[in-house]
Formats: C-alpha cells, structure tokens, sequence
C-alpha cells in the first residue's frame, strides 16, 4: 500500500464492526509503514492489534 485515501480508514472501520459483529478480530498483518501511520493518526490503532 502506497496510498490511501479517507475511504481507506472508513473501510477499514466497516470491516472491523462486521467481525466484532462475528466474534472475532480483523488484525492485518504486513502492515506498510504508511497504514500503520494512519491508524497512529486517525486514533484507530486500538482497534487493529499487530497479528
């Protein structure tokens, strides 16, 4: 990932509620420098554990 936009993190925030939903937990794994970041940024790192 080399880009992303403001639709990146709401995506990101629909899948997780659909697998809280589920029971279970969306943790990307091989994060790029620059999702990481924008977790960092955008307070939503918490929601996203490292694998």
């Amino acid at each position: 990932m080399t880009l992303c936009d403001s639709l990146g993190p709401a995506a990101l925030l629909m899948v997780h509620r659909e697998a809280t939903g589920a029971s279970t937990r969306l943790r990307p794994a091989g994060r790029p420098a620059a999702l990481r970041r924008l977790l960092d940024v955008t307070g939503t790192a918490h929601l996203f554990p490292e694998p």
